[in-house]
């Protein structure tokens, strides 16, 4: 692996930090119709399920562009997690400013 990509690996690390660690979630797209209706059967029942319905809820104007990038990164990444508190993104920028002081 090149140094770049080792820098790159670790600020990708580095982003999960904190002392308990950030709950980080597996994730797949589901966009096969008979999944889809699989998924909706058993939301519509009481208990637990592997399936999750989100709605992309930042604006009051519409939010199909912030929707589709929700589905590029899932796509792309395939976790979810929550974002880091404030502890816990002091952290990530301490931990970034030194990693631009390692020698290349």
């Amino acid at each position: 692996m090149n140094r770049p990509n080792i820098r790159l690996d670790r600020r990708r690390v580095l982003n999960g930090w904190s002392g308990n660690g950030l709950p980080v979630y597996g994730v797949t797209l589901v966009t096969d119709e008979a999944e889809l209706a699989k998924a909706a059967q058993e939301l519509s029942a009481t208990g637990p399920t592997d399936y999750v319905v989100l709605r992309v809820s930042e604006s009051t104007f519409g939010n199909a562009n912030r929707a589709d990038s929700l589905r590029q990164f899932i796509e792309r990444e395939g976790y979810l997690t929550r974002a880091p508190d404030a502890g816990e993104y002091e952290a990530l920028e301490r931990g970034i400013k030194a990693l631009g002081e390692v020698p290349a």
